[in-house]
């Protein structure tokens, strides 16, 4: 058994609760707006000097990186194909000792 289960219900349980609660619903009945000073740390209005987010914009490639990726698998099919050569060369020269 847990402790909260254990102990006596408090008589002034969720009354701050309960009041923010019905507060809130008074202020939207009246068509009040509500807001919270917490909601500045989630407001994306765009501030001064805040940059927008773009979606996926930290995975757009640029031509130079295009590029450099294109160079790399030029170089790895070269190397593979000379590997392959050399294979092919040496097989060759086995055969012709034999």
């Amino acid at each position: 058994m847990s402790v909260s289960a254990a102990r006596e219900r408090r008589s002034n349980a969720g009354n701050k609760m309960h009041a923010m609660v019905e507060e809130t619903r008074a202020k939207l009945q009246s068509g009040e707006a509500v807001d919270s000073d917490e909601d500045a740390d989630y407001d994306r209005g765009g501030g001064a000097g805040e940059m927008d987010d773009i979606i996926d914009s930290d995975f757009t490639e640029t031509d130079s990186e295009v590029e450099r990726a294109a160079d790399d698998a030029s170089k790895e099919i070269d190397a593979l194909l000379a590997k392959a050569d050399r294979k092919r060369k040496r097989k060759l020269a086995k055969k012709q000792r034999i």
